[in-house]
């Protein structure tokens, strides 16, 4: 049943998603100043689009040039307006059902890119819509970009998410997420992956998910079905700090040099090309006018882009750079469960070719 007035606007279940949004916003800004006693700006802000269509209030702890992180920020955010067809279809990815119709969103997002290049850049976030007529949907998912990793690392990301998955959604789902997001965050303009993948829901209500139907929820009113999302949105957010901070402590103080800063910057371009090219929700940004500050703070600081840079690593020269390239470039839809063995390539070794200097382009 339609919801008359703007009484969706306090929908309980979007109450409940800007609380889980909450929730963890101070466990997690605390988690990210202690790892390195690295000091925030706390920030709110609001707006209201030029023709009083769009309403955007932000709470962000940001991050910058600190001594662990180039950036990091934790955002909440809360919109309100009327979908136009661009406006709904950059939000969902699928044709407009609801021009016209007014909706609230509301989630937060989670954005790392640390200084240390063994240390994964990192985005994480969940939000829900709202429409006036009762629709909602909610999209989200972890996911890393990392420069020189550990891929047993990796494996262990993948299958603490195996296990939220099938615990809260089912066999099989794990899966079905891991495919979406190699889909949504590939870049193929360089038939490349933005990073090793995580998991990734979009337009997930009562009956699709990505445009898929399911029927997870065939036994559930709405209200339920909702409850069930908002549940498995909640695990994993609980996996957050034992899941991305164990990798931080870990990782943290390694050594590096000026080359593999380098390094790092060409692969944050990459990031930079799919936030910029590719991404729905920059687009959804820009659509419904909000603050280019509040969409772009989720850009790394540091970023390169070098003429026909990938031919210059090597397999000869820059074995470990060379593997890199490898996992990034030729692994849509690798699996790193079953994958990763004692066979697998070396993405940690500092090569004799990146000791000195600061640059593998004028030395």
């Amino acid at each position: 049943m339609a919801i008359t007035g703007d009484e969706f606007l306090s929908h309980p279940s979007l109450t409940r998603m800007k609380d889980l949004a909450m929730k963890y916003y101070d466990l997690i800004t605390d988690a990210t100043a202690k790892v390195g006693n690295d000091p925030y700006q706390e920030l709110n802000d609001r707006m209201v689009s030029d023709d009083g269509v769009y309403t955007s209030n932000f709470k962000i702890s940001l991050f910058e040039n600190t001594p662990t992180w180039d950036r990091a920020n934790y955002g909440v955010w809360d919109n309100w307006g009327t979908f136009t067809k661009k406006a709904e279809e950059d939000a969902t990815g699928n044709k407009s059902t609801g021009a016209g119709l007014k909706f609230r969103a509301t989630g937060f997002s989670l954005v790392y890119h640390p200084k240390n290049p063994y240390l994964p850049s990192t985005r994480i976030h969940y939000h829900m819509f709202y429409r006036e007529d009762g629709e909602w949907w909610m999209s989200g998912g972890p996911d890393e970009t990392p420069t020189y990793f550990d891929p047993k690392d990796v494996q262990r990301f993948h299958q603490e998410h195996k296990t939220i998955c099938e615990e809260s959604l089912g066999e099989g789902w794990y899966e079905k997420l891991k495919t979406f997001n190699d889909e949504y965050f590939g870049i193929p303009h360089r038939q490349a992956m933005r990073g090793t993948s995580g998991v990734f829901f979009d337009h997930l209500n009562a009956g699709q998910v990505w445009r898929e139907p399911h029927d997870l929820c065939k036994d559930l009113n709405k209200e339920q079905s909702i409850d069930k999302m908002l549940g498995f949105c909640e695990r994993l957010c609980e996996a957050i700090v034992p899941t991305y901070f164990a990798r931080i402590e870990k990782w943290k103080n390694h050594p590096y040099t000026e080359k593999q800063r380098e390094f790092q910057a060409l692969i944050r371009g990459r990031y930079v090309e799919y936030d910029l090219m590719l991404d729905r929700g920059i687009r959804f940004g820009v659509t419904t006018k909000m603050p280019m500050h509040n969409i772009l703070i989720a850009l790394p600081v540091n970023a390169k882009w070098i003429y026909k840079w990938e031919a210059k690593y090597t397999k000869e020269d820059y074995p470990t750079e060379y593997n890199i390239l490898q996992y990034l470039g030729h692994h849509k839809g690798f699996d790193w469960l079953s994958e990763v063995g004692t066979e697998t390539p070396d993405c940690l070794t500092l090569g004799p070719n990146m000791t000195q200097g600061t640059s593998v382009f004028t030395n």
